[in-house]
C-alpha cells in the first residue's frame, strides 16, 4: 500500500532523526548552563535504549544513513540522562 515510500525510506528516516536531534539541542544546552536537569532520567535513559533498538533494526535492513542519524539522536538522548546524574533536578545555582 506505501511501497512508494521504500525508495526514500533511508533519507525520510535519517530526516526525522536530525529534527529530533536538533530540537533537543536546546534542551542540553539550557541544562550545561544552568546545571538543572528536568527531564527524568527515566524517560531519558528509556528513549535513548529504544532509539539503539531502531538503529540495530534499521541496519538489519540496510538503512545505514537513518542508522548513523538514529545514533546521534540516542547519544544525545544519552548525554540528557548524564545531566540529570550530574547535575540532578535542583534549583539553579545564580
Amino acid at each position: 500500500m506505501l511501497d512508494f515510500l521504500l525508495p526514500f525510506a533511508d533519507l525520510g528516516l535519517m530526516m526525522v532523526s536530525i529534527v529530533f536531534t536538533v530540537s533537543l539541542v536546546p534542551t542540553v544546552s539550557s541544562q550545561f548552563k544552568t546545571k538543572v536537569c528536568s527531564v527524568p532520567l527515566t524517560s531519558s535513559v528509556v528513549t535513548s535504549l529504544g532509539l539503539v533498538a531502531i538503529v540495530l533494526f534499521e541496519v538489519s535492513l540496510g538503512l545505514h544513513i537513518a542508522a548513523v542519524a538514529g545514533l546521534i539522536s540516542a547519544a544525545m538522548w544519552a548525554v540528557v540522562a548524564a545531566q540529570r546524574v550530574l547535575y540532578g533536578g535542583g534549583k539553579a545555582v545564580r
